[in-house]
């Protein structure tokens, strides 16, 4: 069995291909190209699915299955999908946030599989404390001890143990002194930052894009560092899940949450695909 094929099944391109194109073709041809063995007869998408997640938790835990983890333990569990907005790779000024969560606070996940290196890593909490008030490192238990000597005394370290259960081995401590107004509205889009403009000084920004940029970048820097933190998470909890995506996650599979919160389909897309989870194989 070829597990590092096996994972593409949870790929951007294999379920936006059943969501919108309702073709099972890619899924079919990665499952009986690279585990031929695997009996597939009788067995609904759903089934499968879940059967090779279990099979890649066990053999082949890359950073897919860090990001569904923490989707189904943080997310699901904790907050219930209520008032919080969850995304993968969340750009930074040049670096990308395994995961980000915005609710009544913001917090950054930075995931360090077995078959990644800490090369980086340094460079990528300077930059993540600077828009994110609390900061983690996400390893399995066997770089534990390394991860504690390498990370900020801020960040805090979660470990993957052999179960596949997330343990908090040392809690993140607050970046609220240390926040960055300049990076944190970097992260806003101009329709978000636009708005945000409107909000404040009751008019619209006009002029070339260019500098209408620069005249919300000005009024949200001319804010007190708490209140800009309040505007950017009052902004990115907008890009939250709305009520119907809510009720399709409940009946697709579970193994598929991190991708179905990063794709953000629309209603018909969740349909379609809702209706082929249930498909069998001949």
């Amino acid at each position: 069995m070829n597990y590092q094929a096996i994972s593409k099944i949870f790929s951007r391109n294999v379920v936006l291909e059943m969501a919108k194109k309702n073709r099972l073709d890619l899924f079919k041809k990665i499952v009986m190209d690279n585990y031929p063995s695997y009996k597939v007869e009788g067995k609904s998408i759903s089934k499968i699915y879940d059967e090779m997640y279990i099979i890649l938790k066990k053999k082949y835990r890359n950073e897919y299955i860090y990001k569904n983890e923490i989707a189904k333990s943080i997310i699901r569990k904790s907050h219930k999908f209520n008032n919080v907005s969850y995304v993968n790779e969340f750009k930074v000024n040049g670096c990308i946030a395994d995961v980000a969560i915005f609710n009544d606070t913001s917090t950054a996940y930075e995931i360090k599989t077995e078959l990644d290196s800490f090369d980086r890593l340094d460079d990528q909490l300077y930059e993540y404390k600077d828009v994110f008030e609390y900061v983690y490192v996400v390893v399995p238990q066997n770089k534990v001890n390394h991860a504690i000597k390498v990370a900020h005394d801020t960040t805090g370290i979660i470990t993957l143990n052999e179960k596949n259960v997330l343990n908090y081995e040392r809690m993140a401590s607050s970046n609220k002194k240390s926040l960055s107004k300049d990076k944190m509205f970097n992260c806003l889009r101009p329709s978000e930052y636009t708005l945000f403009y409107e909000g404040i000084i009751g008019s619209k920004a006009f002029g070339k894009a260019a500098d209408i940029k620069d005249t919300c970048r000005s009024a949200f820097i001319d804010l007190d560092v708490e209140i800009a933190q309040r505007e950017m998470l009052k902004i990115l909890k907008e890009r939250g899940l709305e009520r119907f995506e809510k009720d399709y996650f409940l009946f697709l599979p579970q193994s598929l949450l991190a991708t179905l919160l990063n794709l953000r389909l629309n209603h018909k897309s969740l349909m379609t695909l809702r209706e082929n989870m249930v498909e069998t194989i001949c």
